[in-house]
């Protein structure tokens, strides 16, 4: 076929570069793939997609692993539900990577301790569970189930928010305390 002549293919698109060369009865391939990475500011559900895909794992696949539906793995992809350290550790486990990198500053807020920061964030203003509700507009059940950790009860997004904004009114990172 190519007995000392030169043959030369080359294809080329945004996601790969193949080119095929033969010369003097020797065949060179060369290919050049775009290697994804994934950045700094991605949603934890970007990080999510990226390591699973990473892994060759389709969501059906890595929901049965964990326990759950492609859904689930599909709504946290899409951020429609955030990802709990509790289920970042079994991801982590699954597609070898920190449980943190899957997690945002609200997921970091409710890891395991959050009751006391928000205990704390209440006894920075000196007041009780009682007055507390009174002041935020909640429940005090609900912020006592939230200070105790019972169930896996996590404040919402709004309700981090908020005590993210009454943390830095008496200067404390919500983080920090």
């Amino acid at each position: 076929l190519c007995t000392g002549a030169r043959l030369h293919r080359q294809y080329d698109t945004n996601n790969n570069h193949t080119s095929v060369a033969a010369r003097y009865g020797k065949l060179l391939i060369a290919i050049k793939c775009r290697i994804p990475t994934i950045l700094e500011d991605a949603t934890p559900g970007e990080k999510l997609r990226y390591f699973r895909e990473l892994r060759m794992l389709s969501q059906k696949q890595l929901g049965t692993r964990i326990g759950m539906t492609s859904h689930g793995i599909l709504n946290y992809e899409k951020g429609l539900n955030p990802i709990y350290y509790e289920e970042a550790v079994k991801l982590g486990e699954i597609l070898n990577v920190a449980p943190e990198k899957l997690l945002d500053d609200y997921s970091r807020f409710c890891m395991p301790g959050y009751g006391n920061r928000i205990r704390t964030i209440r006894k920075l203003y000196g007041l009780s569970q009682v007055q507390f509700a009174k002041m935020t507009g909640w429940n005090r059940a609900t912020i006592s189930i939230w200070e105790k950790e019972i169930g896996g009860h996590h404040p919402n997004k709004e309700a981090y928010r908020r005590l993210l904004r009454l943390a830095e009114e008496k200067g404390v990172k919500i983080n920090d305390t």
